[in-house]
């Protein structure tokens, strides 16, 4: 029997959170703090993963200024594991710097089956409600991209005509590339026909009625050796940056030299949307990308006038439908008012309607 491959967990941190301010600033985005729960959204993806992934085996990029974040949050983390960006140059650079970190001095210069992980790529800031579902997907994906040289991603299996979410079009009749499954509900994988950009309304419901289209969660699955094929094939400059990384061990003056000269660009219009291996492996596990306080109010609990309250205090006359979050002590009273976020973080106060929620970020550009 062959042995499992080794799996690299590879956590995308190094976001600037805008559309949470006023709790997420740019010294501690969102990633850092502790929106659901009593854990951060970091700590809650590394531990809905601890054991399926060791902890050893995991790699944090982040920017430089938040490597005291991520080792004060994970403590038994070292150095090392820890990619420090000097400048942010979106999703492409990041995982290649990942992949960097990665490769030992004998894989740049003739890479060795045995020596070939499987990366798990994701952001830092994502819910998950059930993790064991999640970790049933990904274990199916780590088989199609153990078995094959597929450059797997994992769908959400859409619950409504979201128009904020880009969308992964499959072929329903291109299923199991890895072990069959012997039960309808276990996971399956399709062939990717094309990556869709975030659609309209009436394009969105389309899909929907269509079938065969998923959320594009922005998680990744895959062989080392076939992400470098791959990356070497749809970006040849990036693939040369990245074994030039690899072949400094990573030192600081490497990594800046890396981020400094990289082209900014995402992994779906540098790699994924060029690849003809693409397999997509769809999911329900109670997934938000939790990508402003609308998010945070549909995650939270409600009372009976369907307001979310954290409040200590909070006296509602004739008000339905806000989210309320502040400081402990704070009493708050509402009346009149329907679907308003209500958001302290101290001397900072946010009020909008919370269908607004994702204009919060132009505040903070003026704040800049």
């Amino acid at each position: 029997m062959s042995q499992p491959p080794r799996i690299i967990g590879v956590l995308m941190a190094g976001g600037s959170g805008t559309r949470f301010w006023p709790k997420s600033i740019s010294s501690k985005p969102k990633q850092f703090l502790s929106l659901f729960g009593e854990h951060t959204m970091l700590q809650n993806t590394v531990s809905r993963l601890d054991g399926w992934i060791q902890r050893e085996d995991w790699r944090v990029v982040t920017n430089e200024s938040y490597r005291e974040l991520v080792q004060t949050q994970l403590p038994w983390i070292a150095n090392d594991q820890i990619i420090g960006e000097p400048v942010a140059k979106n999703t492409a650079p990041c995982i290649a710097a990942a992949a960097a970190s990665v490769l030992t001095e004998e894989q740049v210069e003739a890479p060795q089956p045995e020596e070939d992980p499987v990366l798990v790529v994701m952001p830092s800031d994502h819910v998950i409600q059930d993790p064991a579902s999640f970790q049933k997907v990904l274990t199916h994906a780590v088989d199609v991209a153990t078995q094959s040289d597929a450059l797997v991603t994992i769908g959400i299996t859409p619950t409504h005509a979201e128009t904020g979410y880009g969308y992964i079009q499959f072929d329903k009749g291109t299923e199991a590339q890895g072990e069959p499954s012997q039960h309808a509900e276990d996971p399956h994988d399709y062939r990717v026909q094309a990556f869709r950009e975030k659609p309209d309304k009436e394009t969105a419901e389309s899909y929907i009625k269509q079938g065969g289209y998923v959320w594009n969660s922005g998680l990744f699955v895959w062989r080392l050796s076939s992400f470098m094929t791959a990356l070497e094939k749809a970006m040849p400059t990036l693939y040369s940056q990245c074994h030039a990384l690899a072949s400094s061990g990573l030192t600081q003056d490497a990594i800046r030299t890396f981020f400094e000269e990289v082209e900014s660009i995402s992994i779906d219009y540098g790699l994924m949307e060029k690849a003809t291996n693409v397999r997509v492996v769809p999911g329900e596990f109670g997934w938000n990308d939790v990508g402003s306080w609308t998010a945070a109010y549909e995650l939270a609990d409600k009372d009976s006038d369907q307001n979310a309250s954290n409040a200590e205090q909070f006296i509602s006359v004739d008000a339905f439908k806000n989210y309320i979050d502040v400081d402990s002590g704070t009493v708050v009273g509402l009346v009149g008012v329907e679907g308003l976020a209500v958001v302290q973080s101290g001397s900072r106060l946010l009020i909008c309607p919370i269908d607004k929620a994702q204009d919060v970020k132009k505040i903070v550009d003026r704040l800049t």
